[in-house]
């Protein structure tokens, strides 16, 4: 058993300064390929771990973004969906994955959580950026929305509009 998976699996599930201290204890190199695929057992974890890593400067190979994305098309874990969505403008989508995302991301909007619903508008702002057809849909459905959401929702959205 790696010294990974054995800190993920003594993880309490709420502290962020443990995951801190595993992923300082990471090697930067091979931190998402080792996390990958841990995804399916400690979904939360490896999530937050993957997008940290990625707000330290860390890029995703294709086959990490495949497998983040096939993650995020099936997770029940509502934190790992939020963590995905929070670094959507670091995957790249594969033509293949296109509408299957697109129609998840689409369902999330409707997510019974506010941060799930904000960060799916700024993951379909970020699919405009690879594939510019859906665009104009996404810019409508924002400016549709933007009056109907909660407050942190709208602040989200104005956001995206402004990128």
């Amino acid at each position: 058993m790696s010294l990974t998976l054995r800190a993920l699996e003594n993880w309490d599930g709420k502290s962020t300064a443990d995951l801190q201290e595993i992923y300082n204890k990471l090697n930067s190199q091979s931190l998402v390929f080792e996390l990958v695929p841990m995804l399916p057992h400690h979904p939360v974890a490896a999530t937050w771990l993957i997008k940290h890593a990625t707000e330290q400067g860390i890029q995703l190979a294709s086959e990490d973004s495949v497998a983040l994305i096939e993650h995020l098309l099936q997770t029940q874990h509502w934190q790992s969906a939020l963590h995905l969505l929070q670094i959507s403008d670091h995957l790249t989508i594969p033509n293949k994955y296109v509408k299957p995302l697109y129609a998840n991301l689409r369902h999330k909007l409707s997510h019974t959580n506010k941060f799930i619903r904000a960060w799916s508008y700024h993951a379909l702002s970020n699919l405009t950026k690879q594939y510019p057809e859906y665009e104009k849909e996404v810019i409508e459905l924002l400016n549709m929305v933007l009056n109907d959401e909660a407050p942190s929702v709208k602040a989200r959205i104005r956001k995206v509009l402004q990128s």
